[in-house]
This record gives structure tokens, sequence and C-alpha cells, in this order.
């Protein structure tokens, strides 16, 4: 994040500003934004846009100069892009006004991720089994691997085809590691690491289903929307997330996955039996997420964004036009 005191990092956008004569600035978050606040104050620029995750919107350990100026640069700019409902409701509490709040859900790249041959992965791990469950993502505590092994570690004796491969690499592995230890001795769950970008839907068509039950930290860490699951079901798998955050809103319930309640094992457990006993529900799942997935492209991301910056560019004109008579 741009420290409130990183006076360079704050002065580039107005110098920028200035030689380029650009007069509209979008932000991948509020963070980079203060110059944008400054310029715009100094008639540098016309507009600037912000977009909105969640966690970077709920912390609230930053200070109070921090949170002040967290709060004017998102409230000053002329639209903030949330990623889901969930996050549009985090910016409406920090004093964001109706109509400069817009939802656009992150979207996926449909040309990287779709069904892939996951053969040479499967051979190179040395799976022979039938049913594969997939977790990717960093090992920090808001993701709730812990939660997944405890479920699987109730399953697996009534699955024994069944593996559980855990992708990323972060703080918590070790415990994990630990917590696992006779599956992983078992063969039962493996630890990839961090894998390879390009290996991804690889991975995602390799597994049956793609899980990540995370659940919101009290320091604000929480998922805003859940971009893995659509990845997951755009290479044609079904997947179980949590109802936490966005997540919701990446996983359409009964139509492309499951959703459980954050932090409960049992119910993670009996969601992924119920997948891993019934392969024409998996499927359906997996073939109405495939489906869905389609629809949340970033061209329509993309789209959306540019439809408002370019409608507020009109509502500018006409504007001026009616000063101007």
């Amino acid at each position: 994040h741009t420290s409130f005191f990183g006076f360079s990092t704050v002065l580039s956008e107005p110098a920028a500003a200035c030689a380029t004569r650009t007069r509209v600035a979008f932000h991948a978050q509020y963070a980079t934004a203060l110059g944008s606040f400054i310029a715009k104050r100094l008639g540098l620029i016309d507009r600037y846009y912000i977009a909105a995750h969640a966690t970077e919107i709920l912390r609230e350990n930053y200070g109070p100069i921090h949170l002040a100026w967290r709060d004017s640069v998102l409230k000053d700019a002329d639209a903030v892009f949330a990623v889901s409902n969930y996050t549009a409701e985090l910016v409406r509490r920090r004093g964001v006004t109706e109509e400069r709040i817009e939802v656009v859900h992150n979207g996926v790249d449909l040309d990287r991720f779709r069904p892939a041959d996951a053969t040479p992965i499967r051979k190179r791990l040395g799976i022979s089994a039938s049913r594969v469950l997939l977790s990717v993502s960093r090992l920090v505590k808001r993701k709730s691997v812990d939660t997944l092994i405890e479920a699987f570690q109730t399953i697996a004796p009534r699955h024994p085809d069944s593996i559980l491969l855990i992708a990323g690499d972060g703080p918590e592995r070790l415990h994990l590691t630990a917590m696992a230890a006779d599956l992983i001795r078992k063969r039962r769950v493996l630890f990839l690491g961090k894998v390879a970008d390009e290996d991804l839907p690889a991975y995602y068509s390799l597994a049956d289903i793609m899980v990540m039950a995370g659940r919101a930290e009290s320091n604000g860490d929480v998922e805003g929307f859940g971009l893995v699951f659509l990845e997951a079901n755009a290479c044609g798998t079904a997947v179980v997330g949590s109802r936490v955050g966005g997540v919701p809103e990446a996983i359409a319930e009964g139509v492309s996955g499951l959703l459980v309640e954050p932090g409960d094992a049992a119910g993670l457990a009996e969601a992924l039996d119920s997948l891993l006993a019934d392969d024409h529900l998996r499927m359906r799942l997996a073939d109405q997420g495939r489906e869905r997935a389609k629809k949340f492209t970033w061209d329509h991301a993309a789209g959306r964004i540019i439809e408002r910056i370019a409608s507020d560019a009109d509502k500018r004109k006409r504007s001026k036009a009616c000063t101007s008579f």
C-alpha cells in the first residue's frame, strides 16, 4: 500500500497529468489514489475511479490519518467499482453515495481457462486415484485449509479412491502439513507448493471438485469475490465454497457448486461426500458451472467500466454545454 507519507509517489500523478494532459485516472485500489485526489482538486484531472475488493476496505488497523484519507479518496472518486455486492456494501458504509457505486464482478479469461489435458500432471504426480479434490490458494488462515483437511480426514475412509491436492504456499504450511501428516504418509494428501500459472487450467481440469472453504478473519481478511471458483468452473469442474464475503456471488448454489458455513468441517465433509457419491450431481454442477462462467468475462467487466467512464464524460459535456448556453 502507498504510504500517506510517500510524497514522491503521491506527487508523481499530478506531475504526470501535467506532462501528458491526461484527464481521467483509474486505480486498481484506493491505496494509489491519493495523487488523483490531489490532482482533481488542483484541476489537473477531471475524474478518477477506484476498484474495490474487500479486505482493503475492511481493515481498520492503519491508524487515524490513513483511515481518514482512505475514506476521503473513496468518497471523492467519481465511481468505485466493487467486485461484488458484498464489497459494494462495505464501500457504502465508508460514506460513498449510491450513485458512485458500480458492481463489476471479476472476469475469467475463457481463452486460458477451459478444459485441458491433465494426463501429464497426473503422471508427473503419480496419481492413480479416480477422484481428485483440489484446493488452490495461499496457505493463510482465512483460506481455511485446516477446515478442508479436517473434512477430508472424515470422508477419506468412505472414499478410498480419492486424493486431496493442496496447491499454494504460505505461513500456514508447516501447521497444515503436521495436521495432515498421516494422510500425507498414505499419499492421500499432496502439498504441491506454488504451481505455475500456466499449469492452473490443467490442475483445475484434473480435479473432480475444487474446494476453498474460506472464512473471515478478525483483522478484516475476507474473500471479496472468489475468482478461483469461476476459473475452475470454466475448466469444467464443480466447486465448493463458504457463505462468506462475496463467495455466494461467485458460486451459484446448486447450479455451479455448493456452499457451506465457514469453519464448519462437518458441513464441508457432508458437501464433499455428496459430490463424491453422486456422479450425476457432480457432473451437472460442472456442466452448469462451465456455462455460467461464460457470463463472467474480462471483456464484460472492462465494458462495464468503460461504459460508466464514457457516461460520466457525456454528462460532463452536457453540463458544460448547458452552462455555456
